[in-house]
């Protein structure tokens, strides 16, 4: 009887369509069983940021760049669909500064169970945007860092940022090595922002156009020379001086070659008067400017020039005849250097 059914060719097909869900359902349940794994999501879209964009807010905190996760299902679907999970930080309604947490939200692919999501929410610290006009400065370094007097186009600059940060900027500084120096007047040069006690501060949310325009310029302190050979032979024949400049250098300003070449300033003594008999004497004297050299614009190049003047002793010059008559003595009235 019962091998009477078998011989059913209707029988036959059922048993094994029976026979090959069963071989599958074991083969899938032993090669492919439920799989519990701990991914990291890296797939972000960060949502519902044009309330924070539209009202000049900024974010204070570093968003993650990948949420934790645990999903079970089939080891196929949780190992090998790696571009099905996705998250999302939704920050719609955020529209002023404070403190929030902002929900996460994620999404697995069909058949896999998401188990749990690190973190769950996301703390941020909104702050408000903020722009000031920063003092710019410049720092010179190298070997020739006396040589040149380098000063910002602008004195101030404009930076932007979340208020917090952008308080603590004290000036924007523009350091320059001389061996980065050419031969033009005006250079820009890489400025980074600066807080009250020199650190630098490194925000990328703070924006600034840090290539600064400054003017430079060769600079050398030469010393002021003048001395009694400067004087009328009348004046040093007859009397001793002590001669005091009331500065004895200046700066000044010209291309290298010509700096380099000038080793000493000389003082005009054209149409100065020299009066011996007031014996302590005050006259304002100009500094002779070769060609190609220049004064800053707050220069001054008038030096107050103070003289002593001490009457030489007259030695007798021993002589046979009593009647010897000594050398004429030149009055001591205002002589005049032609």
């Amino acid at each position: 009887m019962l091998s009477k059914i078998f011989e059913n060719k209707i029988v036959q097909m059922i048993f094994a369509v029976a026979v090959s869900i069963a071989v599958w359902s074991y083969v899938v349940i032993t090669d492919n069983p439920q799989y519990t794994e701990n991914l990291t999501v890296t797939n972000i879209e960060y949502a519902g940021m044009k309330g924070i964009t539209d009202n000049d807010l900024y974010m204070l905190d570093d968003l993650p760049r990948g949420i934790e996760v645990r999903v079970t299902g089939s080891r196929n679907l949780v190992t090998k669909i790696t571009n099905g999970y996705s998250a999302k930080i939704d920050f719609s309604g955020i529209y002023g500064a404070g403190e929030y947490d902002v929900p996460v939200t994620v999404t697995v692919p069909s058949g896999v169970t998401l188990k749990k999501i690190k973190p769950e929410t996301i703390h941020v610290s909104i702050d408000t945007g903020k722009t000031r006009h920063i003092p710019t400065s410049v720092n010179i370094t190298g070997e020739e860092k006396n040589g040149f007097e380098i000063t910002p186009v602008d004195k101030e600059i404009a930076v932007s940022g979340p208020s917090s940060i952008v308080s603590k900027i004290a000036k924007i500084s523009v350091e320059i090595d001389t061996k980065n120096i050419t031969d033009e007047k005006q250079q820009k040069f890489y400025g980074v922002a600066v807080d009250s006690s020199g650190e630098v501060i490194l925000d990328e949310r703070i924006t600034f156009d840090n290539s600064l325009k400054v003017d430079v310029k060769r600079i050398k302190e030469v010393p002021i020379a003048f001395t009694d050979s400067d004087l009328p032979e009348a004046i040093t024949g007859m009397y001793e001086t002590d001669i005091h400049l009331n500065k004895k250098f200046l700066k000044v300003y010209g291309e290298k070659d010509a700096l380099e070449k000038l080793e000493k300033l000389k003082i005009d003594v054209r149409n100065m008067i020299f009066d011996p008999v007031l014996k302590e004497q005050e006259i304002t004297g100009k500094v002779i400017l070769p060609e190609g050299i220049t004064l800053g614009e707050n220069g001054e190049n008038k030096v107050i020039i103070t003289i002593t003047y001490t009457l030489k002793e007259v030695e007798e010059n021993p002589s046979d005849d009593e009647n010897n008559e000594h050398s004429e003595i030149i009055p001591s009235d205002s002589i005049e250097n032609q």
